[in-house]
């Protein structure tokens, strides 16, 4: 077997926080990704929505991509 090798978290991964940061919400538009439609380990069917003309305004850290890890650091988890 090979050798184990320690990294840090940061070396390995790329953190994208948003924590701390609520869009003005619509009844359409960009589907928001918020701790409420996490459940059982998935991202449910989104309910709220920030207006497309908000979202580079709102999303300047980093937009997610498919495959990317969503972790939530409210309840539920």
């Amino acid at each position: 077997m090979g050798e184990w090798k320690n990294f840090s978290l940061g070396d390995v991964c790329k953190f994208i926080d948003y924590r701390g940061k609520t869009p003005p919400k619509v009844k359409s538009g960009v589907p928001l990704v918020t701790a409420k439609i996490i459940k059982n380990g998935f991202i449910q069917e989104p309910q709220e929505f920030i207006a497309e003309e908000f979202y580079s305004e709102w999303m300047r850290r980093d937009i997610p991509k498919k495959g990317d890890v969503v972790f939530t650091t409210e309840a539920p988890l």
